[in-house]
């Protein structure tokens, strides 16, 4: 009989995200700034949208984000790199690793997390705006599209990448900063939710922590936590469609 050899452990990351000369000497009031910028550019347009209803201004609120952020890092003479979007060394180990923690998701939001927040507040979250989705092939096509570009790439990219380190960089020389930007980070997320109500809101904050700590385990590799947000999301929208969550 022949030894097994032992199963390897993930290596996400291809090279160390190139990091600005200046990063940890860059004066903190110009981080906090920074943070204030995005935050209520961001989530004035999401606010309005949200209220109005309007696809075009909650759209605004992540390219707007977005295009504030490539400025700031500009700035600083840094690029996405940063915080952490290169390429792994193995697409398919990495899609495996997405596929692994998209499944381990839905259970543990399915089966722990949403009866906890249904049982104590007495309500789920509002979902009643996609429904439109269910049984339309059209409709869920283009929930898809908006779900790999503005969800999948935009979200993470903007509250994973920038909130979470910034926040960190923000408080770096105070115990516990790395938690409070997780905490802080994943309430902004939920924040973003509030159009499916106080439920939805609590639900996608513990979402936000789950995709924080994928993205911390892989290395701050934000391929991983975009891959395992779109899968989610994608599966999420299929039972949907399939009308499977009734």
């Amino acid at each position: 009989m022949t030894e097994q050899s032992p199963i390897p452990s993930p290596d996400f990351s291809s090279s160390p995200p190139k990091l600005s000369p200046d990063n940890h000497n860059y004066p903190r009031h110009l981080t906090f700034l920074e943070l204030l910028a995005v935050f209520v550019v961001g989530g004035g347009f999401l606010l309005s949208g949200t209220q109005t209803e309007n696809p075009f201004l909650i759209l605004m609120s992540i390219i707007g984000s977005w295009l504030l952020i490539h400025f700031f890092l500009k700035l600083r003479q840094s690029s996405w790199q940063e915080f952490g979007f290169h390429p792994p060394q193995s697409w398919p180990q990495t899609l495996a690793w997405a596929i692994g923690g998209t499944i381990t998701f839905h259970l543990v939001i399915g089966l722990v997390i949403k009866p906890l927040i249904s049982g104590w507040l007495g309500t789920e979250p509002d979902t009643s705006r996609f429904d439109p989705v269910r049984g339309n092939l059209l409709a869920l096509l283009f929930v898809l599209f908006v779900v790999w570009t503005t969800a999948a790439f935009g979200e993470e990219m903007i509250f994973r990448g920038f909130f979470l380190n910034r926040l960190q960089e923000l408080g770096a020389k105070k115990p516990f900063s790395l938690g409070l930007a997780i905490l802080l980070s994943s309430v902004f997320f939920g924040l973003g939710h509030s159009y499916q109500g106080l439920a939805g809101v609590i639900l996608t904050t513990i979402v936000g922590l789950i995709f924080c700590l994928f993205y911390l385990l892989s290395g701050k590799n934000l391929w991983v936590s975009i891959l395992i947000h779109g899968l989610y999301d994608t599966s999420a929208f299929i039972i949907l469609f399939l009308n499977l969550d009734r």
